[in-house]
């Protein structure tokens, strides 16, 4: 029997596409010569790992910015492959690990692109180059700084609340400002 291409994708709810792609993304924290080297090694072990596996990969994104930095003149490619995945041209992302998308909300992107039929492949799972350990380092190191707490100190000293205080906001502990 011969089947068309819309009718298979109309049975598993996807629309069909032309441009329903296979596509990877790639993040290195910067444009120093050593995160240039590890870009190009992401890109070289996604192609590996895909050829491997026999999965056609189409278009490889990039961006050279933090993890905790979101925007479009920072994260271009992000920006792009999100529109791309809106727009269904994206039928699965290929990531080295889902920290290359995001440092924070990793469960979140994980959800996102289920409610947007993109499927999510992670290449490794598991954190063990010390060059994106160092780079982790310093993108919590930004989140602890945006976020107005000292790194230096103990929270939990002796006669201090858990969480700093926001006035006339309750705590995740339940402790009110009573200024």
């Amino acid at each position: 029997m011969n089947y068309w291409d819309e009718d298979v994708y109309a049975l598993v709810g996807r629309k069909w596409s032309e441009e329903n792609i296979i596509a990877g993304y790639v993040r290195v924290k910067g444009r120093s010569p050593k995160d240039l080297e590890k870009l190009e090694e992401q890109k070289e072990v996604m192609r590996q790992f895909c050829t491997r596996r026999g999965i056609a990969l189409e278009r490889v994104y990039e961006d050279c910015a933090p993890g905790t930095d979101y925007s479009a003149a920072r994260r271009p490619g992000l920006h792009e492959l999100m529109q791309d995945i809106l727009n269904n041209k994206v039928q699965a992302l290929v990531v080295d690990r889902v920290d290359r998308l995001s440092r924070v909300g990793q469960e979140m992107w994980t959800l996102w692109f289920k409610y947007n039929k993109c499927d999510l492949v992670v290449m490794n799972p598991v954190l063990e180059d010390p060059y994106y350990q160092e780079e982790q380092s310093g993108d919590l190191a930004t989140l602890i700084q945006r976020a107005g707490l000292d790194r230096s100190g103990d929270l939990l000293e002796k006669g201090t609340a858990p969480y700093p205080k926001t006035k006339g906001v309750d705590s995740p502990a339940g402790d009110q400002d009573t200024n």
